[in-house]
């Protein structure tokens, strides 16, 4: 008898604790959802990211974000040149310019192509990657593919003209490293009797 009633006496203590303990997280709980609540709308303001997403969606819509502010924060100087193995012309000077989701190119602007909206998707973690596609009625489409990486913008452009040939050029934020020539050698003299 004396081991029963030890043993209640044991339990009802145990019991006592986990009361007080309830108790104490009965009246911790409405300050500790007030705390989580501003821990939620001040993580809001800061990144206002959809419920459900997995860290992984929510660290590549931040890297979107982030291109995205990175390609509207300036006008592109690119240098174009033709695709490997067309030497018809040299490289040119052109100005990409993206605002309002939208894309434009002076020289293709001058031969009357005009701006369009493009994609932006991650095709890593470190290299964004956007697409157009430009329609000029007389003349033909202009497809735009690019990549950012860095501070780096590079690409192709793949005319389709109505008339004529297909042609690919590649295009880069940075200047292309100007190809040594083989230096021009006079023939060698002959040697021989004077």
């Amino acid at each position: 008898m004396k081991k029963w009633v030890g043993g209640v006496l044991v339990l009802s203590f145990f019991m006592g604790l986990s009361g007080i303990a309830f108790a104490q997280e009965a009246k911790a709980k409405p300050v500790v959802k007030a705390a989580a609540k501003e821990i939620a709308v001040e993580t809001k303001a800061v990144t206002p990211e959809p419920a459900g997403l997995s860290v992984k969606d929510i660290i590549t819509n931040q890297a979107l974000e982030k291109a995205k502010e990175t390609l509207i924060s300036q006008e592109w100087l690119v240098y174009v040149m033709p695709a490997a193995g067309k030497r018809s012309r040299g490289m040119e000077e052109d100005t990409m310019i993206f605002k309002d989701g939208k894309i434009s190119s002076k020289n293709l602007l001058a031969k009357g192509y005009p701006e369009s909206n493009f994609t932006l998707k991650m095709q890593d973690e470190y290299t964004a990657v956007f697409e157009t596609m430009q329609v000029n009625e007389k003349e033909g489409i202009a497809f735009i593919r690019g990549e950012l990486n860095g501070s780096v913008l590079k690409g192709v452009i793949s005319m389709q003209p109505k008339k004529g040939e297909k042609e690919a050029m590649n295009f880069s934020s940075e200047k292309p490293e100007a190809q040594a020539q083989p230096a021009l050698q006079e023939p060698a003299k002959k040697k021989g009797k004077k």
